[in-house]
């Protein structure tokens, strides 16, 4: 949130800063390129199952679905988020036998 007491130079200069750093974070990871502080672990994908999408890099905000073959049953939750924190909001799902 931007403070009240600022001119609207300035508000314009703090909403463009963060326009272009989420455009630098968004170049680096088309390059394979890994940012700390800011990137949650990648998950393997489930026995029996998949995940999506699939990235080399997860940053906060991101989300994975995750879903299981037919005959196999999704124990967790089915969608994760990535957390300003670097971790996933929840342990990551397994995919269980029926």
């Amino acid at each position: 949130m931007i403070d009240a007491n600022v001119s609207v130079y300035q508000r314009d200069i703090l909403r463009y800063a963060k326009y272009c750093t989420k455009r630098v974070y968004k170049i680096f990871d088309n390059f394979g390129m890994v940012i700390s502080g800011r990137t949650c672990s990648s998950p393997d994908q489930p026995d029996n199952g998949s995940l999506k999408p699939k990235k080399n890099t997860y940053y906060s905000g991101d989300k994975l679905w995750f879903s299981c073959e037919a005959g196999y049953t999704l124990e967790g939750k089915k969608d994760l988020l990535c957390q300003n924190n670097g971790q996933w909001n929840a342990e990551f799902p397994i995919c269980v036998g029926t």
